[in-house]
C-alpha cells in the first residue's frame, strides 16, 4: 500500500517568478503535505514560501510520528522563530499543511488563502477550509461570492517574519478515497468550478491565460505499492 500524489504548478502572467511551492513528508502509513503561496505585494515572499515549505517538511520527517494538531501549531511557530532570522521582514506567504493517515484526512493548519478540498467521482471539489481575507472577515460567503469578491486577495492572516500570527486549525477526519486537493487561490478561485475536477488529473496541462500562479497538489491512498511523483519544479519531498 502507498500514497499517490501529483503536483502541478504554472506561473501566471503578472509575476516574473512562480512563488507557489509544495512539500511532502511520507513515512509508513502517514503523510504530511504542505502548499505555500508567496504574497505578490510583499517583496521576497517567494523565497519565504520556499523556505517555509522545506522547513516544515524537514521538521515533520525528523520527528516521523503522527503529528497532533498541537504539534503542527508548534512546528509553524518554530518555523517562524527560525525563518525570521534569515528571510526578509517584508515577506509573507499563505500556506496550508495537512496530515493524512492511511484512510483519513485528519486536520489542516492554515493561514491565508490556500485551501484543501475533497474530490468526488464526477462532481466539483468540496473545499473544506475557509480563507482569511477581508472578503469573508465579518461573515461567511458562498463559494461563488467569495471567488469573485474584490477584497478576496486582501489577506487578514498569513505567515510572515515580522511578527508571529496564530494559524487556524481545521479538524476534518474525513475519508479521501477519491482524492484530496491542496490548492492556491489561482486554482480554487481562478479556475471555473466545472474545470477543477478534470484539473486534478495527471494529464492536465494548465489554463492558457492565467494571470495568477496556478498550483495544486493531489493526494490519494492506493492499495498497490506505487507512487506518482512527476519531475516537477517547486515540490520538496522527504521519505523515511
Amino acid at each position: 500500500m502507498g500514497f499517490i500524489w501529483h503536483w502541478f504548478t504554472k506561473a501566471g502572467s503578472v509575476r516574473q517568478d512562480n512563488q507557489d511551492y509544495a512539500g511532502i513528508a511520507q513515512w509508513g502509513d502517514s503523510l504530511f503535505a504542505v502548499i505555500t503561496d508567496g504574497v505578490s505585494s510583499r517583496s521576497d515572499s517567494g523565497p519565504l514560501a520556499c523556505a517555509l515549505t522545506q522547513y516544515l517538511v524537514d521538521l515533520v520527517i525528523a520527528n516521523a510520528h503522527p503529528p497532533t494538531s498541537a504539534d503542527l501549531t508548534f512546528y509553524v511557530q518554530e518555523a517562524f522563530e527560525r525563518l525570521k532570522q534569515s528571510c526578509s521582514p517584508n515577506a509573507s506567504a499563505a500556506f496550508l499543511a495537512a496530515y493524512f493517515s492511511a484512510d483519513k484526512l485528519m486536520y489542516a493548519i492554515h493561514a491565508g488563502d490556500c485551501r484543501i478540498g475533497l474530490q468526488s467521482d464526477e462532481g466539483p471539489i468540496t473545499w473544506k477550509t475557509e480563507v482569511h481575507s477581508l472578503a469573508n472577515a465579518t461573515a461567511p460567503l458562498a463559494e461563488e461570492s467569495l471567488r469573485g469578491h474584490p477584497a478576496r486577495n486582501q489577506l487578514t492572516r498569513s505567515f510572515g517574519t515580522r511578527r508571529y500570527k496564530v494559524s487556524e486549525i481545521t479538524t476534518l477526519v474525513c475519508e479521501y478515497a477519491e482524492g484530496a486537493t491542496l490548492a492556491t487561490d489561482g486554482f480554487w478561485a481562478g479556475l471555473p468550478v466545472q474545470d477543477q475536477h478534470a484539473a486534478c488529473g495527471r494529464d492536465w496541462t494548465g489554463p492558457h491565460d492565467n494571470e495568477d500562479d496556478v498550483s495544486r497538489l493531489v493526494i490519494r491512498w492506493n492499495r498497490s505499492p506505487q507512487t506518482w511523483l512527476e519531475d516537477s519544479p517547486g515540490i520538496y519531498v522527504k521519505r523515511r
